[in-house]
C-alpha cells in the first residue's frame, strides 16, 4: 500500500516549498499526496494590515473581508498546488473549515496519513 502524505498550503512560498519537498520525495517513494488548505473562520475580518511580504503568487493576507472570499482564494490556492503536482504523483484536494492546527491534525488522524509537511513559518 502507498503511503500518503500531507502537505497544508496557505499561499506562501514556503507552502510552496512545503508541497516541493513532499513531492520530491513522494516521487521516489511512489506515495500519494493530500493537500489541504484551512478557512479558519473566526479570523477573517476587514483589515488594514499590510499583507507580509512572503505571499505567493498574489493571494491576499489572510484577514479578508469574507468566509467566502477566503474559500474562493483557498480554492484557488488548492488548484494552483494540484497543478504543480507530477502526474505520476496521486493527488487530492480538500478545504477545511476551522483551527488550521486542529483540523490539519484531525484530517492526517482520519485519513491514516504517514507525514505531514507544512512551512515553518505557518500563516493559516
Amino acid at each position: 500500500m502507498a503511503q500518503t502524505f500531507l502537505v497544508a498550503i496557505d499561499g506562501t512560498t514556503e507552502s510552496e516549498r512545503a508541497l516541493d519537498h513532499a513531492t520530491e520525495i513522494a516521487v521516489a517513494m511512489n506515495a500519494d499526496i493530500d493537500i489541504v488548505h484551512a478557512v479558519h473562520p473566526d479570523i477573517y475580518k476587514e483589515s488594514d494590515t499590510p499583507a507580509p511580504a512572503n505571499r505567493a503568487k498574489g493571494y491576499e493576507r489572510d484577514l479578508v473581508k469574507s468566509v467566502q472570499a477566503a474559500e474562493a482564494r483557498g480554492r484557488e490556492a488548492l488548484e494552483d498546488a494540484v497543478d504543480s503536482v507530477p502526474d505520476e504523483v496521486s493527488v487530492t484536494s480538500s478545504l477545511l473549515y476551522g483551527n488550521p492546527v486542529n483540523e490539519i491534525v484531525d484530517y492526517a488522524t482520519n485519513n491514516e496519513i504517514d507525514a505531514i509537511y507544512l512551512d515553518s513559518a505557518r500563516l493559516s
